[in-house]
């Protein structure tokens, strides 16, 4: 597998996700199904396999509609969970921009993340997902979603700084945004402990309530 970033001194490698990779995308399919995620997610159904195929298959590098999905997995590549980043979108940016300053050529992002439980009912036994014959115990890979997000948002700030140097122009500034329904506690943790600050205000987000993160990169 191709990684993005392999730190000697992080618990978990980023890998660029491949969307002709069935071990990546079977691992995307089983977080999607996840009835801790499902609770938290408009509509609390899992995706259908064509919305899977258009979720695993958009790219960073559409015009239109890019999104970076980045794995995360443990040093032996075993996939443990993923951080996703896609453009906001506009009238959500504009509620934003309403409780705090962001400059015009911000490129705006927002972020999404989750995990691997290890209970779903097709392919997972206990707490072990079984991967190709590899038995991951998933309950000795603590802080999965916390390090991923943090390797990626500095992954971001990477790449722009050799976007910008490449075109001789100053780095644009990243502004991350996250929604999280209210009283969905361990993303919170996720998000506080990665920098983001909570706006004053909810955001609506389809219909409901959110509470709003933000976080400049």
């Amino acid at each position: 597998m191709e990684s993005v970033r392999d730190d000697p001194h992080e618990p978990y490698i980023i890998l660029q996700f491949n969307p002709n990779n069935s071990e990546q995308t079977q691992v995307y399919a089983e977080i999607d199904k996840q009835s801790e995620v499902l609770r938290w997610m408009l509509p609390s159904t899992a995706s259908t396999p064509k919305e899977l195929d258009w979720l695993t298959r958009e790219s960073y590098l559409d015009p239109e509609n890019p999104r970076q999905l980045f794995p995360v997995a443990d040093r032996r590549g075993n996939i443990l969970g993923w951080v996703q980043y896609k453009p906001d979108e506009e009238q959500r940016i504009d509620d934003v921009k309403k409780q705090i300053d962001i400059p015009d050529d911000s490129i705006v992002l927002e972020i999404s993340y989750a995990k691997l439980f290890g209970r779903s009912p097709d392919s997972l036994s206990g707490d072990d997902f079984q991967s190709h014959g590899k038995s991951i115990p998933m309950n000795g890979n603590p802080g999965v979603a916390i390090n991923g997000v943090k390797q990626t948002l500095e992954i971001l700030h990477e790449r722009e700084a050799l976007i910008s140097k490449a075109a001789n122009k100053p780095s644009r500034k990243i502004v991350v945004t996250a929604y999280t329904d209210l009283g969905n506690q361990a993303s919170e943790s996720v998000l506080r402990k990665n920098g983001f600050q909570p706006l004053p205000e909810n955001i609506d987000y389809g219909g409901e309530a959110n509470k709003a993160w933000v976080r400049f990169v």
